[in-house]
């Protein structure tokens, strides 16, 4: 176990007792599923109230409705990633693909490897997220103020998602000295795909038009994964040199208001620390969770980094790159 390793465990150790995990990591599916519908009915209203409607104020409100409900979906299935949804592993990836992940493209067994091995190498060189927060390739204002826009970002972010699953050569790793092989689709992963985005076509082609298409289903999906790159940053980011950086555990959680949870941090995501720290825990339990984690925090002098905004890192790191 690597040195970083032993520190996230220890600090999970000493912030929560293993009865206090036991309870704050039991699952109650009802609230995906009421989350998860209450996410399509606001979606479908929008498209619903634009079939007729050319306003370019209500398009506007639409899309901003659209963009935070797909990405609140994509909270939702970031728990599914870590199989706590539902109690049956089966039932929560079919949840997960079907009423989520499959108008996205994308596929539970397939794209959670890679999350996954984000939490389990978050702070080291192989983080396949580390793109996203890390100081290299931000030194300068230019390249500061591009990445955080996400605009080169959400390329890499499709190439992981979309193309990698469908190479079915083999990766070679260097540190285990033997090959792994890249997840690729199944017969069972293409017809729930295929069945999603033909629900999707058929509905705007027939009801709305190819232009609202593009103007209410892909911009909001693309702005969905730009602000999820946005509070990976702010998250994750420190402001000083990588190797530094690392040895924070690049932990943080964030006490913000009700319009930052809206559009950054839906379904309690904001308290990320605790969620990395202890990945169990559903993300209905993260804010008690966190409340237990504070208090026992105080008790034994240790501390994690809470921010009051998702723009306060972002300020932060922009005078660290002044500096420079």
């Amino acid at each position: 176990m690597s040195d970083l390793k032993k520190k996230y465990r220890e600090l999970s150790c000493k912030l929560l007792n293993p009865n206090e995990i036991q309870q704050l990591s039991k699952l109650r599916p009802k609230f995906v599923v009421f989350d998860t519908l209450k996410s399509w009915i606001l979606i479908l209203i929008c498209f619903l109230l634009s079939i007729r409607n050319t306003n370019i104020f209500f398009n506007l409100i639409a899309l901003i409705v659209i963009t935070t409900q797909i990405y609140s979906l994509l909270i939702i299935a970031h728990d599914g990633f870590h199989r706590r949804l539902f109690h049956n592993k089966n039932i929560n990836d079919l949840w997960n693909d079907f009423f989520i992940l499959g108008f996205m493209g994308a596929i539970t067994r397939i794209n959670n490897k890679n999350h996954l091995t984000h939490h389990l190498r978050l702070c080291e060189f192989d983080d396949p997220d580390r793109y996203k927060y890390q100081s290299k390739g931000r030194s300068s204002m230019m390249e500061f103020f591009f990445k955080i826009s996400s605009i080169p970002l959400i390329f890499y972010s499709f190439k992981n998602i979309f193309i990698k699953p469908f190479l079915k050569n083999k990766k070679f790793n260097n540190k285990n000295k033997k090959y792994l092989t890249i997840p690729s689709y199944s017969i069972r992963d293409i017809l729930i795909i295929f069945s999603c985005q033909t629900l999707i076509f058929y509905f705007f082609l027939n009801y709305l038009s190819f232009l609202k298409l593009i103007y209410l289903w892909f911009i909001p999906m693309a702005l969905a994964q730009s602000i999820d790159i946005f509070r990976v940053f702010s998250e994750h980011s420190r402001p000083m040199i990588d190797e530094i950086s690392d040895k924070s555990l690049r932990l943080s959680n964030f006490k913000i208001n009700c319009l930052e949870r809206l559009f950054f941090s839906p379904h309690n995501m904001n308290f990320h620390a605790t969620h990395h720290l202890w990945t169990s825990i559903p993300y209905y339990n993260l804010r008690k969770a966190t409340i237990l984690v504070e208090q026992n925090a105080i008790k034994r002098r240790e501390i994690i980094l809470t921010y009051k905004s998702y723009f306060e890192p972002i300020n932060n790191f922009y005078q660290y790159v002044r500096s420079i």
